[in-house]
């Protein structure tokens, strides 16, 4: 019965082991700054934007210029509008307002995220526990 629960604990912590590795692993952190820089570019330049209800033709360059970073942005990071948050509504009612065409937000396919590397384990730490639990003990 000791060898079960010593086999049992060791199988466990490797699991645990490889979902905290697996999890964990080093994203790469230049990438992903270039892009927050941009991104934070084409925040700015649609904060920078008036009020919708105060829009004017005088503002239509720079509706246009924050349109442009908005769409290069998507087009080079294979982003999506919903990646500007609130800030991707302000934009479209200015366009709208103006007379100019939306962003077309183009349906991405998401890569694989590695839920499946998670999820695996965990779910044979479910079924080792289980059988842990159903193994007969003796009193």
């Amino acid at each position: 019965m000791r060898k079960v629960r010593g086999i049992y604990l060791v199988i466990a912590l490797a699991l645990v082991a490889l979902i905290v590795l697996g999890v964990m692993a080093p994203q790469p952190a230049e990438a992903s700054t270039e892009k927050e820089r941009e991104l934070e570019e084409v925040r700015a330049a649609i904060r920078a934007l008036p009020a919708v209800h105060l829009l004017t033709e005088e503002d239509r360059p720079a509706v246009l210029e924050a349109k442009r970073l908005a769409e290069n942005w998507l087009s080079k990071y294979n982003g999506r509008l919903i990646d500007l948050c609130v800030l991707s509504g302000k934009l479209s009612e200015s366009l709208e307002r103006l007379g100019i065409s939306d962003i077309q937000d183009a349906p991405v396919a998401l890569p694989p995220t590695g839920g499946s590397l998670f999820l695996a384990p965990l779910g044979l730490l479910a079924l080792l526990a289980g059988v842990g639990i159903l193994i007969p003990r003796k009193q």
